[in-house]
């Protein structure tokens, strides 16, 4: 009876081991089951923080070339405003050389205009004196002609 008592004292010990086995066994394999969830979660947060940098990458060069492309606009902007400016410049100063030379060819005319009215006026004096002249010349003629003709009588 002993041996059967201490047999089945080792089969219940065996058993006992066995269960204690199976039950760190199976926390085991629930642990190795949760660590290999983990692990993929952690695979597939590095994939796609890895295909989110890969997308801001390419937002941001795509923000960096549009950047370039504003700054080449605002480049040839300013150089075409530059070049405006300088025409307008350019214009301004014939506009005003011109302006300048009419009121030259003016201000001569003007003194051309003012010799020729008196010339005029001094031609029209001229005019009115040598007809005068001829009044008096003709009424002195007419006299002599009728004194001529009263003495021929």
């Amino acid at each position: 009876r002993d041996k059967m008592l201490q047999g089945s004292a080792q089969l219940l010990g065996m058993l006992v081991w066995r269960v204690q086995k199976e039950v760190n066994s199976i926390e085991k394999c629930g642990l190795l089951k949760k660590l290999e969830r983990a692990e993929r979660e952690v695979t597939e947060l590095k994939k796609i923080r890895s295909e989110d940098a890969k997308a801001n990458d390419k937002v941001a060069s795509i923000y960096a070339a549009q950047e370039q492309s504003w700054f080449a606009e605002r480049r040839r902007l300013q150089q075409q405003i530059g070049g405006l400016l300088t025409n307008l410049r350019i214009l301004d100063k014939e506009k005003k050389d011109t302006i300048s030379e009419l009121n030259e060819k003016l201000y001569e005319m003007e003194i051309s205009m003012n010799s020729k009215d008196k010339m005029l006026e001094e031609e029209e004096k001229k005019r009115t004196e040598v007809e005068e002249k001829m009044k008096s010349v003709e009424a002195a003629l007419a006299e002599l002609k009728e004194t001529t003709t009263r003495e021929a009588q």
